[in-house]
């Protein structure tokens, strides 16, 4: 080989050296590449990118989604796009987890008589917040816990396969529940999880007839009977839906049925007719107007000859419709409007400890109202071909 040729040849191998050792230092950074902050969230992202910029999308809170507990409602924001709305009920605690694009935004109201202001920063220390982000790779708060006005403001860093996150964790309190809002978005928008957590806040709404009622308890708001009531969580919901009766099996020996009727019911006579037409042997133990409406204790024979005892609590509801609640015991002789009559009694008199107690029935029935409502329930939501939430149009 020639000399001219040796030194082409050294030259081609250097050349090819000098870019093998380029792309040796510039392959991992494109295989591994440094956190980005335009990524997806966990657990079920879709591809579409949070917004860059909230100033400039106009955000529309008016659809309002009401927590299966019926205790609350909350916006669900839109445009942005949210996968699931996932709803859970707990034994002092009701909460609503929006999960979409890069964002997750979680609402609850818990029980917690007696919790001020001041004592949410030791109710929320370091140790039971990082536990409640336990999902997340790594947490660092961006700053201490601070009070401002009503609120409690605890402001986060979080980490994920890598990628990077922020969070705002709101809080308050009335002494009677707290309320809790947390927003997670990406690290590069700060300021669109600061809006959306005080718009969530500014618009948490408790039902107002439910102010003083348990979490944990259960609800049911129909749409299309227009009406709403609560229930302990320990009742079974044998069969409903929208429009339809609801039935409820309280335990072995009680049921619960809901029904509006397409016919305005005014007067006791019209009671007694209707009760006459559903029970033609009904013999009627006692009535009494209770809680805005009517409630009769009567007893029944089936078919088969057992003899059974029921109530009836009747509202009406409009001009054109009326609530009826029908609760059937095993029992034949149970009263259950002297039962009502007793509870309202002065507590401080004695009452007989082997009695069944049907405290939690009469409680349940106060809850019946009726409601003009346009909240869209858990079960109206429905999911696109790419999982994404409908929002239902209103009629």
């Amino acid at each position: 080989m020639s000399r001219e040729m040796q030194k082409r040849m050294s030259i081609i191998i250097g050349s090819f050296l000098v870019i093998v050792m380029a792309a040796t230092a510039i392959l991992p950074a494109i295989s591994n590449p440094a956190p980005t902050q335009t990524i997806e969230a966990t657990p079920l992202p879709s591809p579409e990118p949070f917004p860059t910029a909230l100033a400039n999308v106009a955000l529309d809170f008016s659809a309002r989604y009401i927590h299966p507990g019926a205790l609350y409602t909350i916006p669900i924001p839109q445009p942005l796009a949210w996968n699931q709305v996932l709803p859970s009920n707990e034994a002092d605690l009701a909460r609503t987890t929006l999960r979409g694009d890069l964002s997750v935004i979680e609402v609850y109201v818990q029980d917690a008589a007696g919790l001020s202001l001041d004592d949410l920063p030791q109710h929320f220390t370091s140790t039971n917040l990082e536990r409640t982000w336990r999902n997340y790779q790594a947490v660092s708060r961006r700053g201490p816990g601070e009070l401002r006005g009503d609120r409690y403001y605890v402001d986060y860093n979080l980490t994920l396969n890598r990628r990077l996150f922020n969070a705002r964790h709101l809080a308050w309190t009335d002494g009677h529940r707290l309320y809790v809002v947390r927003v997670v978005g990406p690290s590069n928008a700060i300021e669109q999880t600061i809006f959306l957590a005080e718009q969530m806040a500014l618009r948490l709404e408790e039902i107002p007839m439910y102010g003083e009622g348990t979490a944990g308890w259960t609800g049911n708001y129909d749409p299309v009977s227009g009406y709403v009531l609560r229930f302990p969580s320990s009742w079974e919901v044998q069969d409903y839906a929208p429009g339809n009766p609801l039935s409820i099996q309280i335990d072995a020996q009680k049921q619960l049925r809901i029904e509006a009727i397409p016919n305005a019911i005014h007067d006791e006579e019209q009671v007694l007719a209707l009760l006459a037409k559903a029970f033609p042997n009904a013999s009627v133990f006692s009535r009494t107007e209770w809680e805005g409406g009517d409630l009769i204790s009567f007893a029944f024979e089936t078919a088969l000859g057992e003899e059974h005892s029921a109530a009836w609590y009747v509202q009406g509801k409009d001009d054109h419709a009326t609530l009826l609640a029908e609760i059937l015991f095993e029992e034949s002789d149970l009263d259950l409007v002297q039962l009502a009559a007793e509870s309202s009694q002065d507590a401080g008199e004695e009452s007989d400890p082997t009695a069944p107690d049907h405290s939690e029935i009469l409680a349940v029935l106060r809850t019946v109202q009726s409601v003009d409502w346009d909240y869209i329930t858990q079960d109206a939501l429905e999911a696109d071909e790419d999982g994404r939430i409908i929002i239902p149009l209103s009629e």
